[in-house]
């Protein structure tokens, strides 16, 4: 549903000045938790309400009822956090190599081995899964990475100075929660 066009800019502004009033700590609060810094939070719920100021000059509708400019302003929020955080951050620190400079680099290298966007997966894989293992408990964590090492059940044990069943509960939960830790991370 859409609200009626504002076509008196103070109009435009009170109703503004409504919505900031009522949403903007909430908007501060959301995008503290996307951004995790309360700076970047501030200025970002700012650019939005400067947008929101522009779009309403330019005579873009608002949705009409609470519920549907509490979820505009939400997912405005959401988007800019995006653009502004996100995606210039990634494309800030990211540089695109040509085709041809990955082909001659592998080609320098006689093609044996990774190339190098599989080797940079499997650098983030092995650095997911140590971030994973650190999280685990102690004795999980010794569990899960002698059997890593392809070390068997009873050289756990002797190592560990636990019973058999232990290790194996060890294992089965030390695993349990590095899937979840890793699901979570990835």
């Amino acid at each position: 549903m859409v609200g009626p066009r504002l076509d008196d800019e103070s109009e435009a502004q009170v109703a503004l000045g409504v919505l900031y009033g009522r949403y903007n700590d909430m908007l501060v609060q959301y995008l503290r938790r996307q951004a995790r810094c309360r700076d970047t939070a501030e200025d970002l719920a700012q650019q939005l309400w400067l947008k929101l100021l522009d779009w309403t000059r330019q005579g873009r509708f608002l949705p009409a009822d609470e519920p549907g400019q509490r979820a505009f302003l939400f997912s405005a929020a959401r988007n800019l956090y995006l653009d502004e955080c996100v995606r210039k951050h990634a494309a800030s620190r990211t540089s695109r190599q040509p085709d041809e400079e990955l082909e001659r680099a592998l080609a320098e290298r006689g093609g044996t081995g990774p190339r190098p966007d599989e080797l940079a997966a499997q650098q983030q894989a092995s650095a997911l899964v140590a971030r994973a293992l650190e999280a685990l408990p102690g004795c999980q964590r010794e569990v899960v990475r002698l059997w890593m090492q392809e070390t068997s059940i009873e050289v756990m044990v002797a190592a560990t100075q636990a019973p058999r069943d232990t290790v194996l509960s060890r294992k089965k939960y030390g695993f349990k929660r590095l899937r979840c830790a890793l699901e979570a991370l990835a």
